[in-house]
């Protein structure tokens, strides 16, 4: 997505080469005229600024223009501009543009202009355009309010509210930066209610209220079906194994930084987790959104793959309010489905115009937001998305070895407050030869309810008996396995260690 700055530059040229119609694509209709009035004054001082709306009629700063009914229509509206001489901008807000006459007379319009130094402004949301219109207007997304922007906002209300009885300010540090890097996404009214909610909820503005500010972004995808807006709590440390994928997964947060940004260095593309179900790669791509402090946002596969949204219209404006997230992590489980089973020599291809549009947004998507997603059939997914524009990098993650599970059976002991020094650990990495560490877990958890339904202490042999009465997940993936193993042997990274023979 281009920042502010670049989408300054693009008004400034459009407007110099007389372009005769431009839309502005977005929610902040007083910040977007602004930006034009701004640009307007630059090139010729003398330039007005109509706006139109349907409430309120054509305007010239702020009064209604004189031999116009009140309100106007906008049909009444554009036949004004017809007869309108000087240069000027005219602003629409909102306007119907599928309309078929509408969109005959704002063609009309655009082919009288000629040499008159005169632009047609579309502001809205969204657009959605007459096809007999979209060669006609040029149309311009303008992105939410850049970091230094957030600051300025996050100052202005510090200011306002720092006399206020029993508010404490501390925006010491790094504050100010992880506060705006939180807000980041969020339009300049959102960013300003999010910090203002941030104080008054705790009585304090500081880093510690980054959480109330990315509940603002919550509010926001709870309105998509597609999206589900999650908030983890799991550490890359909660469970054993997987070290080189962790090691992976804690590079230092400043890779998503401000100054990371003003030193051009581009933040991860996203991570696709290849491997077999149970071994911990949801709770890997959850426990990585903690520890970047990202907001987690999971796509709804199965809402696709059922037919329960309208398509790939619903997905393109749901990956677009992904990106007005951004820096997030959207989370895409079970990618594969999405596609029908290929060759590796056509590298699979699109099974419907859902997958197709979600194929071409992974690789050409805009920086911040980075995605993980999981597959367990890899014959399934395009060669394409296995190149390193579409992920920074490919894992397999297999059963954990027994050194995996010695950590694995640890830690979960320890986290259940069961672990103790009489427990024969050794014997149980024995018998979990093949367990998933889902199945492990499982085992512990099962072992200590029935201990505590019999009323008596847990023991070892609980989580042996449990064991028992499970068959290992490697018992029904014996083929799949293997096939999987030879096809990541080469085209992915091991996310545990590799042991030498």
């Amino acid at each position: 997505m281009r920042n502010a700055t670049e989408v300054r530059r693009e008004l400034e040229l459009l407007f110099r080469t007389r372009c005769p119609a431009v839309g502005l694509a977005t929610w902040e209709e007083t910040r977007a005229l602004k930006l034009v009035r701004d640009v307007a004054r630059l090139l010729s001082p003398s330039r007005d600024l109509y706006t139109w709306s349907t409430g309120q009629g054509m305007r010239l700063d702020g009064l209604p223009v004189p031999g116009l009914p009140q309100p106007c229509t906008l049909t009444e509206a554009l036949a004004a501009v017809q007869e309108h001489k000087g240069p000027s901008i005219f602003a629409f807000l909102d306007a119907d543009l599928e309309d078929a006459g509408i969109a005959r007379s704002v063609r009309d319009l655009i082919a009288a202009t000629g040499a008159q130094p005169r632009s047609l402004l579309f502001v809205s949301p969204e657009f959605t355009l007459h096809p007999t219109l979209a060669r006609s207007i040029h149309v311009v997304r303008v992105p939410p309010p850049e970091m230094a922007e957030l600051k300025n906002i996050l100052k202005t209300v510090a200011s306002r509210c720092s006399s206020l009885v029993g508010v404490e300010i501390q925006l010491e540090g790094d504050a100010p930066e992880r506060l705006a890097e939180a807000a980041r996404g969020l339009t300049a009214g959102e960013a300003e209610r999010a910090f203002i909610r941030a104080l008054l909820q705790v009585q304090r503005l500081s880093a510690r209220e980054v959480s109330v500010v990315l509940g603002e972004k919550r509010r926001l995808i709870e309105m998509d079906p597609l999206l589900t807006y999650l908030t983890p709590t799991e550490s890359l440390d909660d469970l054993g194994g997987l070290a080189v994928l962790r090691a992976w997964l804690k590079r230092p947060s400043r890779v998503f930084s401000n100054a990371a940004e003003e030193a051009s260095v581009p933040p991860p593309r996203g991570v696709l987790l290849v491997g077999l179900p149970g071994c911990g790669r949801s709770h890997m791509i959850r426990a990585a959104a903690v520890q970047w402090e990202l907001p987690l946002v999971r796509l709804e596969v199965s809402l696709l793959l059922e037919g329960k949204s309208a398509g790939s219209i619903e997905l393109k404006a749901a990956l677009a309010r992904t990106e007005s997230l951004a820096p997030c992590v959207l989370w895409i489980p079970g990618l594969d489905r999405l596609f029908e089973p290929g060759s590796e020599t056509d590298g699979g291809y699109a099974a419907t115009a859902v997958a197709a549009t979600l194929q071409g947004w992974l690789v050409e998507r805009p920086e911040g937001v980075i995605v993980a997603a999981t597959s367990e059939e890899h014959e399934r997914l395009p060669l394409e998305l296995l190149w390193k524009n579409a992920f920074d990098e490919v894992f397999y993650i297999d059963f954990p070895d027994s050194d995996e599970r010695r950590e694995i059976i640890q830690r979960l002991l320890r986290r259940m407050d069961l672990f103790s020094e009489d427990l024969n650990v050794e014997m149980l990495i024995a018998a979990s030869e093949g367990f998933s560490g889902a199945q492990i877990e499982q085992a512990i958890a099962r072992g200590a309810r029935e201990a505590f339904d019999q009323g008596r202490a847990f023991k070892m042999v609980d989580i042996l008996q449990s064991l028992r009465q499970m068959t290992p997940m490697a018992g029904f993936m014996g083929e799949s396995r293997r096939r999987l193993r030879g096809w990541a042997h080469r085209r992915a990274v091991s996310a545990s260690p590799v042991k030498k023979s």
